[in-house]
């Protein structure tokens, strides 16, 4: 989830009023018929939408401690690894296959083992379970997610020379599962204690994804950007289902206690290019309006070759057209390419940066503690301004105190620094971990 993407494109005061229009507004039972519950339907689920943005941002930012230990664990990595934004336009005009993890991943497999030296074959999250299992090693993996889950993940993967990409929230014990270099994205999908790493270490090129919109939750819409940036063309997504097909989540292989479909999250929906109706849900169904959104912006082919919900401006058909392709050795250029392209970060910036952040967050606690507690007009005053100016506050907490206020507004002024407060040992704990 990117906080970036919230400043631009979501008006944050909705996320105070929602919990109460969401029970109001998703009770109601229409009798509407025609065009009118057509238009009822459409900001029904707009309203779903906005409601899950809402719960999960606020949740990631009251919680922002667990990703930020993820993120200080990882800094040193940016020695070891590639830097991504290095090689924009470097893959120009060669097919890259997206493979996403539902059930139709399945129908894929006799394709996918012939097209070694025909596309660049790029596993993103849970497929990579799948590819192992039917021994297809992919060319690139895409893992973004701070949990255990994408750990247990990448132990079932066999591609150990399988380089991957990564933003700095990553699960840190999933770099053990590969003896490839890792590289680095610097991606709008992200939270703005990147922007303080990229800034300090002085890390160039463009942002990819900077036009994403706030729907774009999952690690396929950054694939995509990602395959754009990198002037993949056509791009294929597999296994995007964005749909239980046959009462099933995932494909053979994955997370199968997950396969029963949740009752309170169904949504059915006959947006399947065929008119039947399929079961999805609210974000399955943002997915796909972010998809389509980078159809629209793209100039390279987007081909889907997944069954599930249909996803406008893109041409539907199989991989079948890739096979016929002339060979090209991608696996040992994009080895060349990552090897002539290695991080230009030094042990010095590393050091430097983990204790230019230890400080600031130091001087922050300072001045809520000054805050937190029964001082003079005039030091409450200094030490907010004071407060406001650390480079830990602007990166790390800038929102916290309207997300506090938010969240428990039965708190006066002091007790929402006291927690403020709280937060940023929290912070400081995880730096210790």
């Amino acid at each position: 989830m990117s906080v970036a993407l919230l400043e631009r494109s979501f008006p944050a005061v909705w996320s105070a009023s929602f919990h109460e229009e969401k029970r109001a507004f998703i009770s109601v039972k229409s009798t509407l018929t025609g065009e009118e519950n057509k238009t009822f339907t459409h900001w029904k689920t707009q309203m779903q939408s906005a409601v899950l943005f809402a719960s999960l941002l606020q949740k990631d930012r009251l919680h922002a401690y667990l990703p930020f230990r993820n993120f200080w664990r990882n800094i040193p990595r940016l020695m070891e690894g590639f830097y991504l934004n290095d090689l924009r336009g470097q893959l120009k005009d060669i097919p890259m296959v997206i493979t996403g993890a539902g059930p139709s991943l399945q129908t894929a497999y006799p394709y996918l083992q012939q097209l070694e030296q025909k596309a660049v074959i790029t596993s993103v999250g849970s497929s990579i379970a799948a590819l192992s299992k039917e021994l297809i090693e992919p060319h690139l993996g895409i893992f973004l997610d701070p949990n255990l889950e994408e750990l247990f993940r990448l132990k079932q993967n066999t591609a150990f020379s399988m380089p991957f990409l990564y933003t700095p929230r990553l699960f840190p014990d999933c770099f053990a599962t590969s003896s490839a270099f890792a590289g680095y994205i610097r991606s709008s999908m992200g939270q703005y204690a990147y922007r303080w790493l990229e800034e300090y270490m002085d890390l160039k090129g463009a942002c990819i994804g900077e036009y994403l919109s706030y729907e774009a939750l999952s690690v396929t819409t950054l694939a995509l950007e990602i395959a754009d940036f990198l002037g993949c063309n056509p791009i294929v997504l597999v296994g995007v289902d964005l749909a239980y097909l046959q009462e099933k989540r995932y494909a053979e292989g994955i997370v199968k206690s997950a396969d029963n479909v949740p009752e309170e999250e169904v949504i059915e929906t006959t947006d399947t290019g065929d008119g039947s109706t399929l079961k999805t849900k609210t974000a399955w169904l943002m997915e796909k309006r972010a998809i389509e959104d980078f159809c629209r912006r793209t100039k390279s082919q987007v081909i889907h070759a997944s069954k599930g919900l249909a996803i406008r401006h893109t041409k539907k058909t199989s991989l079948e057209s890739l096979i016929a392709r002339n060979p090209f050795p991608i696996r040992g250029y994009i080895d060349a390419l990552i090897h002539s392209r290695k991080s230009p970060c030094s042990v010095a910036q590393i050091v430097g940066f983990q204790k230019t952040v230890q400080k600031s967050i130091a001087i922050c606690k300072k001045h809520l503690c000054v805050l937190a507690k029964n001082t003079s007009f005039a030091d409450q005053a200094l030490a907010e301004i004071a407060l406001e100016k650390e480079p830990a506050y602007r990166f790390l907490f800038y929102d916290t105190k309207r997300v506090l206020q938010t969240s428990f507004p039965a708190l006066d002024t002091k007790q929402v620094y006291q927690k403020m407060l709280d937060l940023v040992e929290k912070h400081q704990e995880m730096m210790r971990v």
